[in-house]
């Protein structure tokens, strides 16, 4: 059996594979963690921007060991986030304008707002730009 691994130019990505089976490899990426640059497997890597704030798929990779302070901190955020009002309100409302609700849950909805088809489109078209802003603001990553 012959192990191959490939590791990218700027040596920060690497893939290992057998020539038994060359569907089975493992990938793995470098910790960015200062003066760490141990080996993470990609389903154990945190992802998180140049100054550790973590981000989900994009940004940097990052092992526990180098995020434990920043994680707590990141939970924090994201439970103040979830629990905002004024985050979550406008985010339920852009996803469910998102989707097809169909002719009767429009109708119903128009009936029991007391609406008509033109300002729920609005309504609509409001949360989605506020929802816009919101995620712009609290994920310039991935907006």
């Amino acid at each position: 059996m012959s192990i191959t691994t490939e590791t990218s130019s700027n040596g920060q990505y690497r893939i290992t594979s057998d020539d038994i089976n060359p569907l089975t490899y493992k990938e793995e990426f470098k910790c960015w963690g200062k003066g760490c640059g141990i080996w993470i497997d990609a389903d154990e890597v945190n992802w998180a921007t140049k100054n550790g704030q973590l981000n989900a798929d994009i940004g940097y990779p990052y092992c526990d060991a180098c995020l434990p302070e920043e994680k707590d901190e990141v939970e924090k955020r994201l439970d103040k986030l979830w629990s905002d009002n004024s985050i979550q309100f406008p985010r339920l409302i852009a996803e469910i304008a998102g989707i097809d609700i169909g002719e009767k849950a429009w109708d119903e909805l128009l009936e029991s707002m007391g609406l008509e088809s033109d300002q729920l489109s609005e309504l609509f078209d409001r949360a989605q730009e506020e929802w816009e802003k919101i995620k712009e603001k609290n994920c310039p990553i991935n907006p």
